[in-house]
């Protein structure tokens, strides 16, 4: 694990922030109780954002009031997959074309999906005085459901950090593939860097359980000698071939297949994700991320 640590700190380089000014709106809304959990990885191609949609729709099959919140601002496809078609986006809120009741689209199951923009450059790079009015704009989410899905970019964005940093619970996705095993480390160094949170990692595409264990005892060796933080493996997704035809259905798995190895697998993982939320306190997920957002790069608070 040299190579990953070296590659990590080579990461850590990328990701900053410029200050931000004192006159910046503040975040209007809160609620103790909602809690968050962002998916995420560092690398792409593994399966985040499937993962993370039918997440969302097993934890509203559960009985919570799931938000799936589409955090890759610039390249969203989380309507994508759910084959939804939203008139107004998150752009149109930043515009202040729209208020964020306005862009809400009822997804599956009865999750509510709050749609980004794709293919728009200025949503991936916004502005510090743009994000913070975005932040207040999307904590009045907090009134709307208990529980939200972030999917966020691959990599180590400022926006994938800051968003990461204030959930309450960090989701890595990885596969077998080193560089997956490699990239994800570096991405849990760099948002420890900025907060401590708790990390559960899922294994995704794993032709056995044997293989999936590898994976997470690597990742997990190589957090707990270097970053000193205990990574909580929720478990592996094998290889399906349900999982494509799904995707080729825009149907998530969960409802389409859900007697599939894939589709039982996640039903278990949601459980679990539950349960650790469950024996969480309460937190602030908006206030948080405005606090992280005015941090120095690399910055870290205690839990």
């Amino acid at each position: 694990m040299r190579v990953v640590e070296k590659q990590a700190e080579n990461l850590l380089k990328l990701a900053s922030s410029p200050s931000l000014d004192d006159d910046l709106p503040v975040v209007a809304k809160s609620n103790p109780d909602f809690k968050t959990i962002a998916v995420t990885s560092g690398k792409g191609g593994v399966g985040k954002t499937n993962l993370a949609a039918n997440l969302g729709v097993a934890f509203s099959q559960m009985g919570r009031r799931t938000i799936i919140f589409d955090a890759d601002l610039g390249l969203a496809n989380v309507d994508v997959f759910f084959n939804l078609h939203p008139k107004y986006t998150l752009k149109h809120v930043v515009s202040g074309e729209k208020e964020i009741s306005e862009i809400l689209v009822k997804g599956p199951a009865g999750t509510i999906v709050v749609p980004a923009s794709s293919g728009v450059e200025m949503m991936a790079n916004l502005p510090e005085g743009q994000r913070l009015r975005l932040l207040a704009k999307l904590s009045e989410l907090c009134e709307v459901g208990d529980l939200m899905v972030i999917d966020t970019a691959a990599g180590i964005s400022e926006n994938v950090i800051s968003f990461a940093a204030a959930s309450d619970v960090v989701l890595i996705v990885a596969t077998p593939d080193p560089a997956s095993i490699t990239d994800a480390y570096a991405t849990i160094k760099v948002i420890n860097k900025r907060r401590r949170r708790p990390f559960k990692l899922v294994v995704n595409m794993a032709q056995s359980e044997s293989q999936a264990r590898d994976v997470a005892l690597s990742l997990s060796l190589a957090c707990k000698r270097f970053l000193g933080l205990e990574l909580d493996y929720l478990g592996f997704i094998p290889e399906d071939p349900a999982v494509n035809k799904a995707l080729r259905r825009q149907v998530p798995l969960v409802l389409q297949y859900p007697g599939s190895i894939a589709a039982r697998h996640i039903t278990a993982i949601a459980s679990k994700l539950l349960n650790a939320l469950e024996r969480l306190p309460g937190s602030d997920f908006f206030r948080t991320l405005r606090e992280g957002m005015r941090d120095e790069p690399g910055a870290q608070t205690g839990v």
